[in-house]
C-alpha cells in the first residue's frame, strides 16, 4: 500500500491546481481558483481522498507497538465483517419487502415504487421517518 500512497502523492503534484495557477495567477499568489486550476478541482479532490485513506491503513501498521491498540485493532477486524453480513441482510430484506410493498394495491405516495419504498425502509429502519408519516400509514393497513 506504500507503493499506492506513493503514486497517488505523484499523480496530486502532477494534478496540483496552484502549480497550474502559478503561471497567470491573475494578482493573487498561491490559489487554485484561475481559469487553469478549475476543472483540475475534482480530480485532485479524489486523489487527496485516496491518499489520506491510504495513509490511514499505513497508520493502522503502528498498533503492534501498543498491546491495547492492538487488542482493539483485532476487535475492529473480526466486527467489520459482521456489520457487513447485518448491512447485507439489512439491504436483502429492506429488497424484498419493497417490491412486495409495491405489489401491493394502495395509493400512499411515499411507498409508490421500489425505489420509494426502499427509502421509506431504511428510514425507518434508521429512525429517520417522521411521525406524522406514520400516522398516514394507519390509513393503510396492509402497508402496516
Amino acid at each position: 500500500s506504500s507503493l499506492l500512497l506513493t503514486i497517488c502523492l505523484a499523480s496530486m503534484l502532477c494534478l496540483e491546481p496552484i502549480l497550474h495557477c502559478a503561471p497567470n495567477n491573475e494578482g493573487d499568489e498561491l490559489t487554485e481558483h484561475c481559469t487553469d486550476g478549475r476543472h483540475l478541482l475534482f480530480p485532485y479532490s479524489i486523489m487527496a481522498t485516496a491518499a489520506m485513506i491510504l495513509y490511514f491503513l499505513l497508520l493502522s501498521d503502528l498498533s503492534v507497538f501498543s498491546t491495547r491498540v492492538s487488542a482493539f485493532a483485532l476487535v475492529c477486524s473480526r466486527v467489520i465483517s459482521e456489520v457487513f453480513l447485518f448491512l447485507f441482510g439489512l439491504c436483502f430484506f429492506v429488497a424484498a419487502f419493497a417490491c412486495a410493498v409495491s405489489a401491493l394495491e394502495h395509493d400512499n405516495p411515499d411507498f409508490a415504487g421500489i425505489e420509494k419504498s426502499a427509502l421509506q425502509l431504511f428510514k425507518i429502519t434508521f429512525g429517520m421517518f417522521s411521525g406524522t408519516h406514520y400516522d398516514m400509514l394507519t390509513a393503510y393497513p396492509a402497508l402496516m
